[in-house]
Formats: C-alpha cells, sequence, structure tokens
C-alpha cells in the first residue's frame, strides 16, 4: 500500500499505527476463503452481481455479466454496446502482479501489470455505509480517478476491480466517468476455494504466452483505438451531407469500455479530426 502526505498526515501518527496493525492482522485473517459479493452498475446504467475472492495472499474479481456481447437495449429502450462475453471481465492478483482479462469491441485483452499500483490519499472524510463506518480515499491510476470508502472493521486489502492495497474492506467504489459503481452486498468465509477462483486464477497460468506486459498492452490499444477513430470519420465523410462529426475532448467514444487508459492515447486521438 502506498498513501501519500495527505494521508498520512490525515490519519495521524496513532491513526497509522492502528492502520498497520490492521495490515499485519489482515495478513493472518486472510487465511481462509473470503467470498464478497458486490452490485456492480456499468457505465450504460446496467447493474448485476460481482464476487471479490480472496484466499491467502491471492483474490479474484469476477463481473457477473449475463448479456449477450454486442447491441443491446436498456429497459426504457435505449440502445448501446455490451462489452462482454460468456467469461465477462475478471482479475487475478497476488503480492506482486496484477492480472486483467477484459475485453474492448469483442477483441479479448489479457495483460498485467505490478501490484504495487495503487497511491491512495487518505481524506479526513467519514460517513456511515450500512452498519459500517467507513473513510474516503482517492486515487489516480492509468487514467481514470477513483472514490473508494472502506472500513477498518474489516481488514482485507484487496478490493473490487484492483483497487486493492487499502488497510480495510472497500464498501463503496466509483469512477468520476461513471465507468463503474461498486456497493458492497454481503461478506461470506469458507474452508476452501469454489471453482470460479481455481478457474480464474488458472486461466492466466494457461494463457501466459498471451499476457501482455502493460507497455505493450498501451501500444496495441492506442493502435487499436486511432484506427477505429479514423474509421469512423472515413465512413462519415463517404455518406457527405452537411453535418459534422465531433467527439468530446476526452475521447470518451473511444475509451469508455476500457479499465485502464493507455498513457498519452487521449492527446493521440485528439490530433485526429
Amino acid at each position: 500500500m502506498k498513501l501519500s502526505k495527505q494521508s498520512k498526515n490525515s490519519l495521524g501518527l496513532k491513526s497509522m499505527a492502528f492502520v498497520f496493525s490492521l495490515i499485519i492482522s489482515s495478513t493472518f485473517a486472510q487465511k481462509k476463503y473470503y467470498s464478497i459479493e458486490y452490485e456492480h452498475t456499468d457505465i450504460n446504467g446496467y447493474s448485476c452481481s460481482s464476487e471479490l475472492m480472496i484466499y491467502n495472499d491471492e483474490a479474484i474479481f469476477k463481473i457477473n455479466d449475463k448479456r449477450e456481447g454486442g447491441i443491446t437495449s436498456s429497459a426504457n429502450g435505449q440502445m448501446y454496446y455490451a462489452n462482454t462475453d460468456e467469461l465477462s471481465t475478471f482479475t487475478y492478483s497476488n503480492t506482486k502482479e496484477t492480472f486483467i482479462r477484459t475485453l474492448y469491441k469483442k477483441r479479448e485483452l489479457v495483460y498485467k501489470y505490478s501490484s504495487d499500483h495503487l497511491e491512495w490519499t487518505i481524506t479526513e472524510n467519514s460517513k456511515k455505509i450500512g452498519i459500517y463506518n467507513c473513510i474516503q480515499a482517492l486515487a489516480t491510476f492509468h487514467g481514470r480517478n477513483y472514490e473508494v470508502w472502506f472500513t477498518l472493521e474489516v481488514p482485507i486489502n484487496y478490493g473490487p476491480l484492483r483497487l486493492n492495497g487499502l488497510p480495510g474492506l472497500v464498501v463503496e467504489a466509483t469512477t468520476d466517468k461513471g465507468f463503474f459503481v461498486s456497493k458492497l452486498i454481503s461478506i461470506k468465509t469458507n474452508k476452501s476455494v469454489n471453482q470460479m477462483f481455481s478457474f480464474s486464477k488458472d486461466f492466466f497460468k494457461k494463457q501466459e504466452k498471451k499476457v501482455q506486459k502493460y507497455e505493450d498492452y498501451e501500444k496495441i490499444m492506442t493502435e487499436t483505438m486511432i484506427r477505429r477513430k479514423l474509421k469512423m470519420i472515413s465512413i462519415f465523410n463517404e455518406d457527405g451531407g452537411t453535418a459534422t462529426l465531433s467527439f468530446d475532448e476526452d475521447q470518451n467514444a473511444f475509451t469508455r469500455y476500457i479499465i485502464d487508459i493507455p498513457e498519452n492515447a487521449i492527446k493521440e486521438l485528439q490530433k485526429i479530426n
């Protein structure tokens, strides 16, 4: 876990000592299998269950999206793109590395980076969510800003969608652009891992040759988004007419479905008109 200077000041010396004692105790507390259920809501407002599975120093997070991928419609009839397939999105984290399996327009993406990836700022803000007394934490990572409310009452330092490294259970997590919202539903403990934990962990071992280093993922994704934008502009220009094609400054049309936005990708996309 990385803490900013603001975090250290806000927690104070006594609080920090308490926090680090909790981190130590969490090492022992996690020597059993946890199944933590969250409600996951995506950028299109679609909600489904998701599960954070923790065993010893390993964690799997799985979004249980049962939709067919592609163009679909919401309850109010609005059409949108469902970025999913039969496996959906899942992550695997241990003390050294975090692995991601997700999609971009039906293309499977499998990549990894160091588990020591998030620098959290723990603020002085607090509130009660359900039965838990929660503290606010903020982080900016790979093009997205995260707001998390966590509780010290449950010493678990893994979180949904690889939001790891806090000294307590994540109760709620959001992003500033609505990429996802995650809300705690329940916590269960078991003596052994379930089939999904084993499948997800083994998936990355079997796909070892396909797992990209993060810098390779960044290069491929940036090139993919540039090609997609050029194609959209080309198709639009072929249609003629007096209408104009415009994109928002943050290029959300191309980045809205990816977890990790490559560095400089938005700047490169902004150059294309």
